[in-house]
């Protein structure tokens, strides 16, 4: 059914078999857009023809509808030099051609004149000439659309204007020839529409329709419009599966009863294109039946998706075409022999599945695998119903009837399509027939083909299914040890989804396989489960339960380990303890509700408790309650509890992992109802549809493999009944360690039974906690004296010894520290002992009954219970070091604990009551001393008395004190000043080293003692040297000095005493903004021996006002050595340098006092600049 589009030819015949190839094999190598009417989507096709000689006969008949076959489209190649030839020979050639094409009533043609002329080597632009051969065809033959005629120059000459030339006649050619093929499918859609609307008249016969839509589709086809080809056949199969449906409620056309005759023939679908030939042959003789017209039908279907690369669509289209055809073979009651449907699906359905195969892209393969499953799936169950029928299967017997049917059913299936040795799906329907272990091995074969692929699409409780039927063939084969696990896979689906009654069913068939396996440890195990079945009767459950009991005794001297799962169901726990909150060694007593669905009482012999500990959250204590239910935040029912479970906090600290593998989660379900149009419709709705039906089969399964070792702690009751219903278990359990404890398991012992209650649910936690105990220094509250004091001050003040509360204590003086010491979760009796260590210059005594004060202390504990606290007084005094600034002084007490090895050390500051710094004064050569007591502490006040100031060095001079003595108070931001004047002039006489001494008293509501303080300090060279004065002139002929106006600076600098320095350096610094200074700012002067020098600068004043006059600065100026002269021969040594200190010119200060600048405050009056300019005249 490989058809072309026919171009005849005709003209110059030998010319165009030159070029013939050319233009076949140039047509599709570009596309073409196909412009179709009736608003469809153009279309770029590939076009390929076939060229026929150009006869009468091949023209089709004027009104024919055929398409295939026919030639819409003429060429006439005429090759003529010059018009002369064109008009004796070619022209009448022509005009024949046209004529007959004309009496036909064709319009589709095209003229080419062949163009043997050479090129034209002009740049001229010049007119084309009007008596060419191509004009000449032009105008004798005209056209409305001017595209008939083309000019073709020899293809045969290799130069770019031939190709071109080429190249534009294939674009013709497409173009022309597409639209031939429009007019004539406009034609031909029409007359198609026009007898579909005639299906309902007599005598209208759907055969003659297909092919009619058919021959359509495969003009679509040939032109490579696949998907349109494929819409027809889609047409065609709708058309004829509506009318088998209204034949079912109606009457059925006559053209339909032939489809009625019985089937013979089940050959099944076959996608080979001879195969799809024969058919359509036996169609067209109407001998056809009706899985004829199918299996043709959706041949084609499938040959047109596989040309799309659409096999995944192919899979899909598979599964609904059978059933659709099952269902057209009942409606129309098609006879066919019993097994013949079912050969005929086995075979279609392996015949789609190699055909898929052969694509082995891994993105076609991951398209249509999950289609592909079902059709292993269909044909697996279309097998085991042969193998019923003809008596394959292991349960049944031969006979001769079953031989006969088995004979019918390979005759009805025909001839194999495929050559011999393929494994094609005839060779396996047949091999699987030929004997019962050739079935039982294709059965099998084809089971776990089919179980891999649904599970490879993620379909896991499909291939469960397979596997349970799988699992009734094996208990059938006599192998039960087979089915087990196909049996055990699907018990695990059951419960993970919750199935209680698929799970009752699967333990009773597992219960039969461990029967005739003689596995009576597993025997006994799922007879425990299903006498536990809340789903069967109370006597079929006491059965189970006497079968437990008679079977328990054949086991040995190890006990059944059994996971209890819904045996024994723990709804409720309580806890109470001794100790709020719960600490170590307390006893805690734990009550489970615990909930049997065994149908008999029974009497353990030991129920035991086993913790695990787990890593414990930070608990707040204040939060903890008297009674502590345990459960988790999960919404699970509690119908068995007659307590409801604690909300967030408290001790049921829920781990979030551990829940979701271990909580049940409910559906919570939405009932509603309303009334509409006089009908009562109710409605359900799930709210948690993503927790109930999420797939947990990547998740981990209980494990069987349980033991009683290495379960962590265990605490047990002996002897407790359990009942069917609801029980109460009372477990006492102490905890020796501090942590979050989880009730990881519950086992219990029934005589050689042990049950493992694994699955409690909810995650009950309860936390125990071991705190130690802790000592801390307690902040004293503040006096209401000390409160007034504090609240006089500044803000600033306030918030600052808020944050850091260091001035509380005080150095110097005795004071109290209060130890505040928490018990934790110990106790401590009254003998329990403590020692305190304190660091250097730090003493401690218990209270006022010690005589001495001491660096290390014991002090006994009152009598303690835990989490109790109490506070312990002791006195220290920090020892009073001098120092010149405010800053605390730190000290430590280190405390030695019987509780731990690790020492607690508490850091204590200590203010100083004040501190001390002395200041040197000057006036001329008068000396005066000032020393100042700065007051620190806020909360403080001292008395200052008995002030000193002495002399050390022996010398007879006088100290004057100035002002009067009496005494001071100083505290923070109040200070203490005395002066005293040293009365001597001689400078040999001035004394360099002090001591100064006083009293200080704290003032508080109880008397303290008066301390006495020294401070020593030295002064030297502090005699004055020299004596600076600076004075500001105004210009001459000016009284005043003004802004703007040059005026002279005056320094006068005078020795006073003996000078070693007699080399000086002045400094005039003055403000930018104030002054101007003209000139040098700094100069080297010389003392001579009249003691005085002298120097003035220019200066200007920029602003008015009394201005400060500009800074003079003193130093020593030390001039640099002289060089010595160097030998040739002296090599240089490696401290000598361009940059020697002794070579170098430098500057030292004077100490403090030795210079005294008299000018230091003095000011100047600068009047205004003048308002007038003054001018001057010359001659």
């Amino acid at each position: 059914m490989e058809n072309k589009p026919i171009i005849t030819y005709s003209g110059d015949e030998k010319f165009f078999s030159t070029i013939k190839n050319i233009i076949s094999d140039g047509l599709p190598r570009e596309s073409e857009e196909w412009t179709r009417s009736h608003m469809r989507n153009p279309k770029s096709v590939y076009l390929t023809a076939q060229f026929v000689p150009f006869s009468e006969e091949r023209l089709p008949p004027a009104g024919t509808k055929g398409l295939l076959g026919q030639a819409f489209f003429h060429i006439f190649w005429a090759e003529c030099q010059d018009t002369e030839h064109y008009k004796q020979s070619v022209k009448e050639n022509i005009n024949n051609w046209l004529g007959t094409l004309k009496s036909k009533k064709i319009y589709d043609w095209l003229i080419v004149i062949i163009d043997h002329s050479e090129n034209k080597k002009s740049n001229k632009t010049k007119l084309l000439s009007r008596g060419s051969v191509l004009d000449k065809v032009k105008s004798d033959f005209p056209s409305p659309s001017s595209q008939r005629c083309i000019s073709l120059l020899d293809p045969c000459r290799n130069d770019s204007r031939a190709a071109s030339s080429l190249q534009s006649l294939l674009q013709r050619i497409r173009k022309l020839v597409l639209q031939a093929y429009s007019r004539q499918l406009c034609l031909f859609e029409e007359h198609m529409r026009t007898q579909r609307e005639r299906r309902n008249e007599n005598g209208w016969s759907f055969q003659n329709f297909f092919f009619l839509q058919e021959e359509l589709a495969l003009v679509l086809e040939m032109l490579g419009l696949y998907d349109e080809a494929l819409i027809q056949y889609d047409e065609l199969d709708a058309l004829f599966t509506q009318f088998v449906i209204n034949s079912n409620v109606g009457d059925m056309p006559e053209w339909l009863t032939c489809f009625s005759r019985p089937c013979d023939i089940w050959s099944g679908l076959c996608l080979l294109r001879e195969k799809s030939i024969e058919l359509r042959e036996v169609l067209i003789s109407g001998k056809a039946c009706l899985l004829d017209l199918r299996n043709y039908l959706f041949s084609r279907q499938c040959a047109l998706l596989l040309l799309l690369c659409r096999p995944w669509e192919v899979a899909q289209r598979t599964l609904p075409f059978l059933h659709n055809c099952i269902s057209e073979l009942r409606i129309l009651e098609v006879s066919m022999p019993p097994g013949a449907v079912a050969c005929w699906v086995f075979l279609s359905c392996f015949e789609v599945l190699q055909t898929c195969e052969k694509f082995s892209d891994t993105s076609q393969i991951k398209e249509y695998s999950l289609y592909c499953a079902g059709l292993w799936a269909y044909a697996r169950e279309k097998l085991h119903h042969i193998g019923v029928l003809c008596g394959l299967m292991p349960d049944l017997t031969d006979s001769s009837e079953k031989l006969h049917i088995v004979v019918n059913l390979l005759a009805g299936m025909g001839a194999d399509p495929y050559s011999v040795g393929i494994d094609s799906p005839h060779a396996k329907l047949r091999a699987a027939l030929s004997s019962k272990d050739s079935f039982l091995k294709h059965y099998l074969e084809l089971s776990e083909l089919t179980m891999g692929t649904f599970k490879h699409n993620r379909r896991i409780r499909t291939a469960r299914l397979i596997g349970r039927d799988l699992a009734q063939l094996y208990m059938k084969l006599k192998q039960p040890q087979k089915a087990v696990s196909f049996l055990a896979d699907l018990l695990k689906t059951y419960r993970e989804e919750n199935w209680e009654v698929l799970t009752a069913s699967i333990q009773q068939d597992l219960l039969e396989c461990y029967s005739a396996m003689e596995d009576t440890p597993r025997y006994l195990k799922t007879c425990i489960r299903l006498a536990a079945t809340v789903s069967f009767n109370l006597d079929k459950r006491k059965d189970y339960f006497q079968e437990i009991i008679s079977c328990s005794e054949k086991l040995g001297a190890d006990p059944l380990l059994v996971r209890t799962e819904r045996t024994f169901l723990v709804s409720g726990a309580k806890i109470e303890s001794s100790f709020t909150p719960m600490i170590c060694n307390s006893e805690i007593l734990v009550t489970f509700h615990i909930h049997s669905n065994l149908p008999s009482e029974i009497i353990c012999r030991n129920i035991k408790l086993f913790l695990k500990k787990q890593s414990a959250p930070s608990v707040d204590k204040s939060k903890h309650t008297d009674n502590h239910y345990l459960s988790s935040k999960a919404s699970v029912s509690t119908a068995h509890s007659p307590m409801s479970p604690m909300q967030s906090g408290g001790l049921g600290i829920p781990c979030r992992d551990e829940m979701q593998q271990r909580i049940l989660v409910q559906p919570q379900l939405i009932v509603g109802s309303y009334r509409q149009e006089g009908t009562q419709i109710y409605s359900v709705m799930c709210k948690n549809t993503h927790q109930i039906l999420r797939r947990r089969d990547s998740q981990g399964f209980h494990k069987e493999d349980i033991s009683e070792e290495d379960n962590g702690p265990c605490y047990k009751v002996s002897m407790a009944k359990l009942s069917p219903g609801q029980n109460v278990v009372t477990i006492s359990v102490k905890a020796s360690q501090s942590g979050v404890y989880v009730f990881h398991r519950l086992w219990m012992e029934w005589g050689n039974i042990h049950f493992a209650v694994t699955n409690i649910s909810p995650f009950f936690t309860f936390v125990v906690i071991e705190e130690l105990p802790t000592i801390t220094r307690k902040i004293l509250e503040i006096t209401e004296d000390q409160l007034k004091r504090l609240k006089c001050r500044s803000q600033a003040q306030i918030r600052a010894w808020q944050e850091d509360h260091h001035g509380d204590l005080v150095a110097g003086i005795e004071q109290d520290v209060v130890l505040k010491i928490f018990s934790g979760s110990s106790s401590f009796s009254n003998e329990t002992v403590i020692t305190l260590k304190a660091s250097r210059g730090l003493k401690l005594k218990k209270d006022d009954s010690d005589p001495s004060w001491l660096e290390e202390v014991q002090i006994m504990l009152p009598e303690m219970k835990p989490f109790s606290s109490a506070e312990i007084s002791i006195k220290v005094i920090a020892q009073f070091q001098l120092q010149k600034n405010a800053n605390p002084v730190e000290h430590f007490i280190t405390i030695l604990c019987p509780w731990s090895s690790n020492a607690v050390r508490i850091s204590i500051q200590f203010l100083p009551p004040f501190f001390i710094t002395q200041k040197l004064n000057t006036c001329g050569i008068r000396k005066y001393i000032e020393l100042i007591a700065h007051g620190v502490a806020l909360l403080q006040k001292f008395l200052i008395s008995n002030v000193k100031l002495e002399l050390a060095d022996q010398k007879d001079v006088v100290l004057q004190q100035l002002g009067p003595a009496k005494d001071l108070f100083i505290e923070a931001d109040i200070n203490a000043s005395f002066l005293w004047e040293i009365m001597t002039e001689d400078p040999n006489q001035l004394p360099s080293h002090f001591i100064f001494s006083l009293d200080y008293q704290l003032i508080d509501d109880v008397p303290h003692d008066v301390l006495h303080f020294n401070y020593e300090f030295k002064l030297n060279h502090y005699e004055t040297l020299y004596a600076l004065r600076a004075r500001i002139e105004p210009p001459p002929g000016s009284e005043f000095c003004r802004a703007g106006n040059m005026c002279f600076l005056h320094i006068s600098i005078n020795q006073v005493n003996d000078s070693n320095v007699t080399t000086l350096m002045y400094e005039v610094v003055a403000d930018q903004a104030v002054w101007a200074v003209c000139g040098r700012t700094a100069g080297v002067v010389n003392i001579d021996d009249s003691k005085k020098h002298g120097v003035t600068l220019d200066v200007k004043p920029l602003i008015s006002g009394f201005l400060p006059l500009p800074t003079v600065r003193l130093s020593k100026y030390i001039p640099a050595e002289p060089r010595k002269p160097k030998s040739k021969d002296s090599t240089p040594s490696k401290d000598s340098g361009s940059y020697n200190s002794s070579n170098v010119a430098r500057l030292e200060p004077f100490d403090t006092g030795q210079v005294y600048n008299w000018s230091r405050a003095k000011q100047v009056d600068v009047l205004p600049a003048s308002s007038c300019s003054s001018l001057d005249v010359s001659s």
